[in-house]
């Protein structure tokens, strides 16, 4: 699956979550597909992708309803954000990480809580950024909640977070195309026509008719917020908190 991922250090609990996993990857049939795998591809057979969908169900109705909570007025471009994306693609999370040698405890910097926004094979590259913006945002302003009330009672412990937030670009609102991305001077589109500052996702022509995708381009052509170039993101979650 393509797309972006936020990312979080964690630990899983070593009794509850990787022992049964270990244990049942090496009985029977389940020991021998392992062994023939790890033969044929002996990098993957170091990397573990644990069973998590009750914790990535949890943790993203959470999150949604966050947004929910923060942004009780959406605007246009929210409103289609999570129309056309968030409520029509959404995400998954998975715990990731190294296969620890027998006996060995689960390693701080080598576990990893990805949750993952899918880019609908490259047409909504834009909305799995913006949703992984958001994701960080609700992450840095809830982070003790979440590990205690989300991540805790799913055998996930948070592993001393990078503090610095995560970047993923600047976003600015297109009212019902959704969030365009910012292209900073040296990083824009070269075209014919000349260079565009911003991205748009690619699949918001099938929800609206050329006349208006071409509109929506012509005005974008002609300048981007000038905030922008100050280094502000104008998604409505900044906007709001600025």
């Amino acid at each position: 699956m393509g797309g972006n991922d936020y990312i979080l250090p964690v630990l899983p609990d070593y009794n509850r979550l990787l022992l049964p996993y270990l244990e049942a990857e090496n009985s029977g049939l389940a020991g021998l597909l392992k062994s023939f795998m790890a033969r044929l591809f002996p990098s993957s057979a170091s990397l573990i992708e644990l069973p998590s969908a009750p914790l990535s169900n949890e943790l993203l109705t959470s999150f949604r309803g966050w947004i929910n909570a923060k942004l009780p007025s959406p605007s246009m471009a929210t409103t289609a954000f999570i129309s056309t994306y968030l409520d029509d693609i959404g995400g998954e999370a998975l715990v990731k990480g190294q296969r620890p040698e027998p006996g060995q405890m689960p390693q701080a910097g080598q576990w990893f809580l990805h949750v993952s926004f899918e880019d609908a094979g490259g047409t909504a590259e834009i909305s799995s950024l913006v949703a992984c913006h958001w994701m960080d945002i609700w992450w840095r302003e809830n982070k003790t909640k979440i590990g205690r009330e989300i991540l805790a009672p799913h055998g996930v412990w948070p592993s001393d977070p990078d503090e610095s937030p995560a970047r993923y670009g600047l976003f600015f609102p297109v009212d019902k195309f959704g969030y365009a991305l910012y292209l900073p001077p040296g990083k824009e589109i070269k075209t014919p026509e000349g260079n565009l500052s911003f991205m748009l996702d690619g699949w918001l022509e099938d929800y609206h008719s050329p006349e208006e995708t071409a509109e929506i381009h012509r005005s974008l052509k002609s300048g981007v917020p000038v905030q922008l170039s100050e280094g502000k993101c104008l998604c409505q979650l900044c906007a709001e908190s600025a």
